[in-house]
């Protein structure tokens, strides 16, 4: 019989692992509560996930509990969420995986997200989760600044900070636009 909580044991400190080292590579970290989804439910949220490059983590929150605490100090922060039925995912592209899970908690009524870690420096109520999939995605911000080095001057680069929030911005005129009904300034 020692054997085989060996074994249980061994099988646990493979899954706290696993889910510590994809939390460790992503940029968003989300902690969802999932109700009494039917099974059926938990494929979509999981394929639905997937389709944006995120994993998705259904064991027991004591098991979560631990891999969070690896992340340590942010990490941690996120393990009050931890409360009745609920799920981690973790994904490489912040931005499509934010706005996946906003489409599945319109979806699926027991499905919402409670809380983020995002790039493991920042931590994320719900209620964040929705500006963030307002974003541009991380390649546009980088596409659109690369553009902006003329030809013959690749040596000059302008100031990042500034270029980054004029971007950043025009996205935010360009929403509010198409809020009020109107042509972007």
């Amino acid at each position: 019989m020692a054997h085989v909580v060996n074994f249980m044991r061994a099988g646990k400190g493979l899954a706290i692992g696993k889910m510590r080292d994809e939390a460790r590579r992503a940029a968003l970290v989300a902690i969802a509560s999932t109700g009494n989804l039917a099974s059926s439910d938990k494929y979509r949220v999981r394929y639905g996930l997937q389709e944006v490059g995120a994993s998705v983590d259904f064991t027991k929150n004591s098991l979560k509990l631990k891999s969070l605490q690896q992340l340590a100090p942010k990490g941690e922060a996120l393990a009050p969420l931890l409360r009745g039925k609920t799920l981690i995912a973790c994904g490489p592209a912040e931005v499509p995986m934010a706005k996946q899970l906003l489409a599945l908690e319109k979806q699926l009524p027991d499905f919402f997200v409670v809380g983020a870690l995002l790039h493991q420096k920042r931590v994320l109520q719900a209620s964040e989760l929705e500006r963030l999939s307002k974003l541009p995605p991380t390649e546009q911000v980088h596409t659109e600044m690369v553009a902006q080095i003329l030809p013959g001057m690749a040596l000059q680069v302008p100031p990042v900070g500034l270029f980054l929030l004029q971007t950043l911005q025009a996205h935010v005129d360009q929403l509010k636009a198409a809020e009020s009904g109107g042509e972007p300034p």
